[in-house]
């Protein structure tokens, strides 16, 4: 009969992760992102005995990926220790193989407009004690299975897509009916591989008008030339109607570069003043694991005001200044009040133009008012300004984009715009917020004053 020794221990074998690494899969679409929908692997981990015993001869422990909302392991992968290599108090051992797991998506239809999706994921690995193994009940099937409760070392990844629109869409958000406005979609390649046409993996930006946030979604157009990556100087015959969706394919973008794609926005002429209506984009990139289809990467909109042109004549008499806080309710209500008391009237929007400083030129690509004072068109003139708070973004310092709200009136600069008016003969400012239009006597007796007040009058 064979003879034993026996051995005591004040405390049993425990296991904890000492390493491992976490990397893409290597082929043609590494490229240095850890991308939504891809394939990575945890590999080189390196378990240590953290117990006061060796860990038994002849019982494994297995190891495995433990799934979350963004970590989905392959199914039915794992690792083991090696049998009959007994891991002693304090020592430390590596684990051959590797173990994957896909990165999951993330929601794209959040909204219509969102920054690139960044999603921080930490990806933590589990072991399990084995108990006895047979030829029929082995790994997953053992009968006994006990988790290591200190094997909890994880890391920390970031999970995005390798092309991302940081800027938005740069337009124009003020066109005037049959106006139109350069629209540039900047797309970066934060990736090692180069993406677009002509490379492995194609991108597209689809541009659509949304019928679901105006009424006149159908009076937006976009013109494009040719394959689209330019919209300088296009004439009639490119141009786009964008209730149905149109896309322009993205160029080839380099690695660490910049691309995008440029079209010309046109709202036709018979956009009413101050209807709104609303440009979206959608980034695309062709999908990892299925070459030719198209998986959504993100969404911008640009919300496009159409505001009248100042284009005061000759027997102009009242100008009506607005801001975006104007509605088209509101910019109705107003004109029809002043046309009824025989007012011809130009329209100045303050968000459009600037400021409302008289002794400021008026900087526009109007070529009837640009580079003229605005005094010139104040003087003898009532001026009604809507005075009600609009949202702007205006540069702080250092280059940040900052926003807030604003009183048209406080868009005066030098001095205050009551002051200013006062030094223009003939010239009356009704200052109202638009609400005021359920007040009549107010604006009633102020342009009823105006009527009757001698030429050369101020107030």
């Amino acid at each position: 009969r064979a003879s034993c020794t026996p051995y005591e221990y004040r405390r049993r074998f425990d296991l904890s992760l000492a390493d491992f690494e976490v990397e893409e899969t290597p082929g043609p679409n590494a490229d240095g992102v850890f991308e939504f929908g891809e394939t990575l692997r945890a590999v080189r981990f390196c378990v240590q005995n953290t117990g006061g015993m060796p860990t038994p001869t002849y019982q494994r422990a297995r190891l495995g990926i433990q799934s979350g909302s963004f970590v989905r392991p392959v199914r039915g992968e794992c690792l083991f220790t090696a049998r009959h290599s007994p891991i002693q108090p304090g020592a430390m051992a590596g684990v051959d193989g590797l173990l994957r797991f896909q990165v999951g998506f993330p929601d794209t239809n959040r909204s219509h407009d969102f920054a690139p999706i960044i999603v921080p994921l930490t990806v933590r690995p589990e072991a399990f004690q084995l108990g006895w193994e047979t030829e029929t009940t082995f790994g997953f099937d053992a009968p006994f299975q006990r988790r290591f409760d200190n094997f909890n070392l994880a890391k920390d990844i970031v999970a995005r897509f390798p092309l991302q629109n940081t800027q938005g869409l740069a337009g124009l958000r003020s066109l005037a009916a049959g106006e139109s406005s350069e629209l540039h979609f900047q797309v970066e390649n934060i990736s090692t591989l180069p993406l677009g046409d002509g490379t492995r993996r194609r991108a597209r930006v689809l541009f659509t008008s949304a019928k679901d946030a105006s009424p006149h979604a159908d009076k937006l157009r976009l013109r494009v030339r040719g394959a689209g990556r330019t919209g300088d100087d296009l004439e009639e015959a490119d141009e786009v109607n964008l209730l149905d969706g149109h896309s322009l394919e993205l160029g080839a973008v380099a690695p660490e570069s910049v691309g995008g794609v440029k079209a010309q926005l046109h709202l036709r002429p018979d956009v009413p003043p101050y209807a709104i209506v609303q440009l979206r984009a959608v980034l695309y990139l062709e999908d990892l694991a299925a070459p030719g289809s198209w998986r959504c990467v993100q969404r911008r909109a640009l919300p496009v005001r159409c505001e009248p042109a100042f284009a005061p004549g000759p027997a102009t008499q009242a100008i009506l200044v607005t801001s975006t806080s104007t509605d088209h309710q509101v910019y109705n209500a107003w004109q029809t009040t002043l046309a009824r008391f025989g007012f011809a009237t130009a329209t100045l929007s303050v968000t459009r133009y600037g400021h409302l400083d008289p002794s400021k030129p008026l900087t526009c690509r109007d070529d009837v008012t640009s580079g003229r004072e605005l005094g010139e068109f104040f003087e003898g003139r009532l001026i009604v300004v809507l005075d009600d708070e609009f949202a702007f973004a205006a540069p702080a310092e250092g280059g940040a984009a900052c926003t807030g709200c604003d009183l048209p009136t406080s868009w005066s600069l030098g001095i205050t715009l009551p002051t200013a008016v006062r030094r223009l003969p003939g010239t009356w400012l009704c200052k109202l917020p638009a609400k005021t239009m359920s007040d009549r006597g107010a604006w009633s007796t102020c342009l009823a004053q105006f009527r009757t007040c001698p030429r050369g009058s101020n107030s």
